[in-house]
């Protein structure tokens, strides 16, 4: 008896899986139960579309965070942070800090939670972070960690007709 399950059942499969079962094991216990039911034609078409709008909202979903890493990849974002005498910060860049820094400064929305930092940034200057913005979908970013109070540092304006330095 070929059956479509409903439901996980140990040591014959997960839901959506049509499996061959011996006709008393399906009539007795799969089907009273609710664990399954019978592969007709009707149920495996439908099972067949489900899959497919499964399938279809599973690509759309890859193609926005696909999009969303290739916005973030190679940019740079500056954060302000509290820091001692020497290089090292009061605590450490989390990734809501990282969030709002690219909401503000690249006008991008990324959920915190997608932002998986594999090491703490607790010191100022320039970091290089690889982030897992969804399963097989990674992004570089550059994270330019400054001082509170700092500074920007002065760029020179420079003339079209001479070179700079000049």
């Amino acid at each position: 008896m070929r059956v479509i399950l409903k439901t996980e059942v140990s040591r014959l499969g997960f839901p959506g899986d049509v499996v061959e079962v011996k006709n008393g094991y399906g009539r007795n216990y799969l089907l009273p139960r609710g664990f399954a039911e019978i592969a007709t034609k009707g149920a495996l078409a439908a099972r067949q579309r489900v899959l497919d709008v499964e399938d279809r909202r599973e690509q759309a979903e890859r193609a926005k965070w696909q999009a969303v890493a290739a916005g973030l990849n190679g940019k740079t974002v500056m954060i302000r942070k509290r820091a001692g005498t020497g290089e090292k910060l009061y605590g450490s860049v989390t990734a809501a800090d990282i969030e709002a820094a690219v909401s503000e400064q690249l006008g991008m929305e990324v959920e915190r939670r997608r932002l998986v930092l594999t090491e703490a940034i607790k010191t100022v200057g320039a970091h290089e972070r690889t982030f897992r913005i969804a399963s097989g979908t990674e992004a570089t970013l550059t994270i330019d960690v400054r001082r509170e109070g700092e500074e920007e540092p002065a760029e020179e304006p420079v003339s079209e007709g001479e070179p700079a330095g000049q």
